[in-house]
């Protein structure tokens, strides 16, 4: 039933985004009790847009049907990345990525932010094992391919993760992108669901 209810807010945002050809927020709470479209709808028009309150966030989304983007914010730095229902990872690029091609500002590790190591739990299959020079040392890295054969690196870290500028910092896991080759070049990080 959740998951049912997940896909009909995002048709709901592709279609309102196509109607309106403008930016939509949608309310992220964390309670899901709608027992049918009128309940969900009352909820989404129940908090303004882009309101704020201690458990209710807003985040925005743009781009068309196809390609659906928004803006999280990564060890403090906001990043445009591509809402993908194919993957359930998040890859931003970083710093060190000489071969990446999105706008600037990359990831830049905040001060908190740490490698996951070899042994983590959070290391296993399909990530591995490899030597990073910027860590010095061997860490957790994970490859990316994607169907038209673009593959890409990554090193993952534990950083701090918002999806609204308002609000408080997580830490999360992610792939921090320090190469990329074949296929079409990213223009954005990628945010798996």
């Amino acid at each position: 039933m959740k998951v049912g209810l997940s896909i009909l807010l995002l048709l709901l945002c592709i279609i309102f985004s196509t109607i309106n050809s403008k930016p939509l927020s949608l309310p992220i709470s964390p309670k899901n009790n709608w027992k049918n479209e009128r309940d969900l709808n009352q909820h989404i028009n129940k908090f303004p847009v882009n309101s704020h309150s201690k458990d209710v966030y807003s985040i925005q989304m743009h781009g068309d049907p196809i390609e659906i983007r928004s803006i999280i914010y990564a060890g403090g730095i906001p990043q445009e990345v591509i809402i993908d229902s194919g993957s359930i990872q998040l890859v931003i690029p970083s710093s060190v990525c000489s071969r990446c091609h999105q706008e600037e500002p990359y990831y830049h590790p905040s001060a908190s932010m740490k490698y996951i190591e070899c042994s983590s739990k959070h290391c296993n299959a399909p990530n591995y094992c490899f030597f990073f020079s910027e860590a010095k040392r061997s860490v957790c890295g994970n490859q990316v391919h994607y169907l038209d054969n673009t593959l890409i690196r990554t090193v993952l870290v534990q950083d701090k993760i918002k999806f609204d500028k308002d609000m408080e910092d997580v830490v999360n896991t992610f792939g921090a992108i320090i190469d990329q080759e074949g296929g079409h070049n990213l223009n954005y990080g990628i945010m798996g669901m």
